[in-house]
């Protein structure tokens, strides 16, 4: 112990505290406090606070907190890193960051997720190789390689594999895989393979199947079915049927307006495109 007064170490081999004040190491190997006031490290091996105040590692084995993540946690676990990132903590897992001017955020477990840049208030549970990168107040369930991107505030993604959510605030992904929300707000996809909702689309929802896409919609859903397509807004589409509140009122049984299987009314008649 050296650098500052009122630093204790109460047990184990190799643990250092170097300036600060009132830290303490309670045991484990090759700990070390650095520069940090106030701070805890409880046992494990190989972990670090450096440059951190009123911060504490628990256990596990090369966890650091550092550079001004005061009132930071990590429970446990393998190399989990949190760097200056205020009141923040990870519970335990390998290779868990949490990092630049990131606050309040939380990672609980498995392996190799990150929570980046400006993203305050934002949480992945569990799974593997998950981010959430400038995106506040955001949520990961788990799952693997995962993506909430820039500017995707309010968002979640629970579960599924390599689904994507990039500029749209509180839009959402329940599973599914390579499922993509870009440039949306208001929006969901729920479930399903490589569908996606895109180019300014709002208040849209893809319900399961297949490579469908909404672009540009407003108010509008495709319920299953694969390669279904739309850029039509206030439209329900499933296989083979569209129904749709529209002026476009056939004028005899020959009159084409309208797409194939569409359904459409007036104060007298019900409409079906055939």
């Amino acid at each position: 112990t050296g650098g500052a007064l009122s630093n204790t170490i109460l047990g184990g081999q190799v643990n250092d505290i170097d300036g600060g004040g009132f830290a303490s190491i309670i045991g484990g190997d090759n700990n070390n406090i650095l520069f940090s006031a106030s701070s805890v490290i409880s046992g494990g091996s190989g972990n670090t606070i450096n440059t951190t105040d009123k911060s504490s590692i628990a256990g596990g084995g090369t966890n650091i907190i550092q550079n001004a993540s005061e009132f930071s946690f990590i429970g446990g676990g393998i190399s989990n890193d949190i760097d200056g990132s205020i009141r923040s903590s990870i519970a335990g897992g390998s290779n868990n960051t949490i990092s630049a001017s990131v606050g309040n955020s939380f990672i609980g477990g498995g392996s190799n997720n990150t929570i980046d840049i400006d993203s305050y208030y934002s949480s992945i549970i569990s799974g593997s190789n998950n981010e959430i990168i400038g995106s506040n107040r955001s949520f990961m369930g788990g799952g693997d390689f995962n993506i909430i991107g820039t500017s995707s505030n309010l968002s979640t993604i629970i579960g599924g594999n390599y689904n994507e959510l990039n500029n749209g605030e509180q839009c959402n992904i329940f599973g599914g895989n390579f499922n993509e929300i870009l440039n949306t707000n208001y929006s969901s996809i729920l479930g399903g393979e490589t569908n996606k909702i895109f180019s300014t689309s709002q208040s849209s929802a893809i319900i399961g199947g297949t490579n469908n896409t909404l672009n540009g919609t407003t108010r509008s859903v495709i319920l299953g079915g694969n390669n279904l397509f739309t850029a039509k807004d206030n439209i329900v589409v499933v296989p083979d049927l569209t129904i749709r509140k529209s002026s476009a009122i056939p004028v005899n049984s020959s009159d084409s307006v309208g797409d194939y299987g569409q359904i459409t009314w007036d104060s007298n008649y019900i409409y079906v495109e055939v």
